[in-house]
Protein backbone atom coordinates (compact mmCIF):
# COMPACT_ATOMS: atom_id res chain seq x y z
CA UNK A 1 0.00 0.00 0.00
CA UNK A 2 1.44 3.37 -0.97
CA UNK A 3 0.24 6.58 0.65
CA UNK A 4 0.47 9.93 -1.12
CA UNK A 5 2.93 11.98 0.93
CA UNK A 6 1.18 15.22 0.13
CA UNK A 7 -2.18 14.05 1.48
CA UNK A 8 -1.16 13.65 5.14
CA UNK A 9 0.83 15.56 7.74
CA UNK A 10 4.55 15.04 6.99
CA UNK A 11 5.47 15.01 10.69
CA UNK A 12 3.58 11.84 11.49
CA UNK A 13 3.76 8.31 10.17
CA UNK A 14 3.93 8.63 6.42
CA UNK A 15 4.14 5.72 4.09
CA UNK A 16 4.24 1.99 3.81
CA UNK A 17 5.45 0.46 0.57
CA UNK A 18 5.15 -2.69 -1.49
CA UNK A 19 5.54 -5.64 0.87
CA UNK A 20 4.50 -6.92 4.25
CA UNK A 21 8.02 -7.97 5.25
CA UNK A 22 9.37 -4.45 5.60
CA UNK A 23 8.37 -0.87 6.19
CA UNK A 24 10.22 1.90 4.40
CA UNK A 25 10.21 5.45 5.67
CA UNK A 26 12.17 8.52 4.74
CA UNK A 27 14.02 9.69 7.84
CA UNK A 28 13.57 13.35 6.99
CA UNK A 29 9.75 13.24 7.24
CA UNK A 30 9.38 11.00 10.26
CA UNK A 31 8.66 12.43 13.67
CA UNK A 32 8.10 8.99 15.17
CA UNK A 33 7.25 5.48 14.14
CA UNK A 34 3.84 4.46 15.43
CA UNK A 35 3.24 1.18 17.22
CA UNK A 36 1.69 -0.36 14.12
CA UNK A 37 5.05 -0.68 12.40
CA UNK A 38 7.58 -1.12 15.22
CA UNK A 39 6.75 -4.21 17.20
CA UNK A 40 8.60 -5.35 20.28
CA UNK A 41 12.05 -6.46 19.30
CA UNK A 42 12.02 -4.83 15.85
CA UNK A 43 15.18 -4.84 13.79
CA UNK A 44 15.96 -1.41 12.35
CA UNK A 45 17.76 -0.85 9.05
CA UNK A 46 19.12 2.64 8.42
CA UNK A 47 20.17 2.82 4.78
CA UNK A 48 21.43 5.42 2.36
CA UNK A 49 18.74 5.70 -0.28
CA UNK A 50 21.23 5.05 -3.10
CA UNK A 51 22.29 1.64 -1.72
CA UNK A 52 19.16 -0.06 -3.03
CA UNK A 53 20.03 1.04 -6.57
CA UNK A 54 23.60 -0.22 -6.39
CA UNK A 55 23.21 -3.43 -4.39
CA UNK A 56 20.93 -5.83 -6.28
CA UNK A 57 20.01 -8.03 -3.28
CA UNK A 58 19.21 -5.15 -0.93
CA UNK A 59 15.73 -6.41 -0.11
CA UNK A 60 16.64 -10.04 0.45
CA UNK A 61 19.95 -9.44 2.28
CA UNK A 62 19.09 -6.40 4.40
CA UNK A 63 15.46 -5.23 4.30
CA UNK A 64 13.49 -8.42 4.75
CA UNK A 65 11.93 -8.53 8.21
CA UNK A 66 13.23 -5.10 9.22
CA UNK A 67 11.82 -1.64 9.63
CA UNK A 68 13.76 0.31 7.02
CA UNK A 69 14.61 4.00 7.31
CA UNK A 70 16.21 5.63 4.28
CA UNK A 71 17.86 8.97 3.78
CA UNK A 72 20.61 10.97 2.13
CA UNK A 73 22.54 13.43 4.29
CA UNK A 74 23.82 15.13 1.14
CA UNK A 75 20.32 15.89 -0.18
CA UNK A 76 18.34 16.34 3.05
CA UNK A 77 19.01 19.46 5.10
CA UNK A 78 18.24 18.04 8.54
CA UNK A 79 20.14 16.46 11.40
CA UNK A 80 19.14 12.79 11.25
CA UNK A 81 20.64 12.06 14.66
CA UNK A 82 17.81 13.79 16.53
CA UNK A 83 15.03 11.86 14.79
CA UNK A 84 16.92 8.59 14.96
CA UNK A 85 17.62 9.12 18.68
CA UNK A 86 13.90 9.57 19.29
CA UNK A 87 13.03 6.46 17.28
CA UNK A 88 15.62 4.29 19.04
CA UNK A 89 14.89 5.69 22.50
CA UNK A 90 11.10 5.43 22.25
CA UNK A 91 10.82 1.98 20.65
CA UNK A 92 11.93 -1.53 21.55
CA UNK A 93 14.62 -1.92 18.89
CA UNK A 94 16.40 -5.29 18.87
CA UNK A 95 19.25 -4.36 16.51
CA UNK A 96 20.41 -1.66 14.12
CA UNK A 97 22.06 -2.20 10.75
CA UNK A 98 23.48 0.77 8.87
CA UNK A 99 23.97 0.26 5.12
CA UNK A 100 25.95 2.98 3.39
CA UNK A 101 27.95 3.56 0.24
CA UNK A 102 31.72 3.97 0.23
CA UNK A 103 31.35 7.61 -0.82
CA UNK A 104 32.18 10.37 1.71
CA UNK A 105 28.66 11.81 1.91
CA UNK A 106 27.39 8.54 3.39
CA UNK A 107 29.66 9.13 6.37
CA UNK A 108 27.05 11.60 7.61
CA UNK A 109 24.41 8.88 7.74
CA UNK A 110 26.71 6.57 9.68
CA UNK A 111 27.69 9.33 12.14
CA UNK A 112 24.04 10.26 12.69
CA UNK A 113 23.12 6.65 13.45
CA UNK A 114 26.09 6.19 15.78
CA UNK A 115 25.23 9.45 17.58
CA UNK A 116 21.60 8.35 17.91
CA UNK A 117 22.63 5.01 19.37
CA UNK A 118 24.83 6.75 21.95
CA UNK A 119 22.23 9.41 22.79
CA UNK A 120 19.39 6.90 23.14
CA UNK A 121 20.81 5.62 26.41
CA UNK A 122 20.35 2.03 25.24
CA UNK A 123 22.81 -0.73 24.50
CA UNK A 124 21.69 -2.16 21.16
CA UNK A 125 23.76 -4.41 18.90
CA UNK A 126 24.62 -2.62 15.66
CA UNK A 127 26.70 -3.03 12.54
CA UNK A 128 27.79 -1.00 9.54
CA UNK A 129 27.84 -2.48 6.04
CA UNK A 130 29.60 -0.51 3.31
CA UNK A 131 28.68 -1.02 -0.35
CA UNK A 132 31.15 -0.19 -3.14
CA UNK A 133 30.29 1.84 -6.24
CA UNK A 134 30.29 -1.49 -8.08
CA UNK A 135 27.64 -2.99 -5.80
CA UNK A 136 29.94 -5.20 -3.72
CA UNK A 137 29.95 -5.45 0.08
CA UNK A 138 33.24 -4.03 1.35
CA UNK A 139 32.87 -4.73 5.07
Amino acid sequence: MKTDLLSIDPLIVQQQYFCNTCLIACISVYKYIGGFCVKNGAKLLIAADCTAYVYANMHEDFMKGKVTMIGCPKLDSIDYSEKLTEIIRDNDIKSVTIVRMEVPCCGGLQRAAETALKNSGKFIPWQVVTISRDGEILD
